[in-house]
């Protein structure tokens, strides 16, 4: 997950936002939430952070579409609500 370009965006976004958390917080994302997440051995656990890397990956994606196509803010925020629906469902385990 943590390619070049996904440190390059979160150095972007870091810029922007200050800090991290701010940068998390932007995502609507509670890293505290996830990290406690990820000590659990449970599948559901485990599932909860599949859905989370996920959805930092589309938002970061989706930020650098929004900016190389000058997408419009509110575009973003919807498609961002449905993917994030979509992603929380209960038939999106992979």
């Amino acid at each position: 997950m943590k390619t070049r370009a996904y440190e390059k965006n979160i150095e972007r976004l870091k810029a922007m936002f200050g800090t991290y958390s701010h940068v998390a917080r932007y995502m609507r994302m509670d890293v505290r939430h996830f990290r406690l997440q990820r000590r659990t051995p449970n599948k559901f656990g485990m599932h909860r952070v599949a859905q989370a890397t996920k959805i930092l990956r589309l938002r970061m994606l989706l930020r650098v579409l929004r900016e190389d196509y000058g997408v419009s803010c509110s575009v973003m925020a919807k498609a961002l609500r449905k993917a994030d629906a979509r992603i929380m469902g209960k038939n999106s385990i992979k």
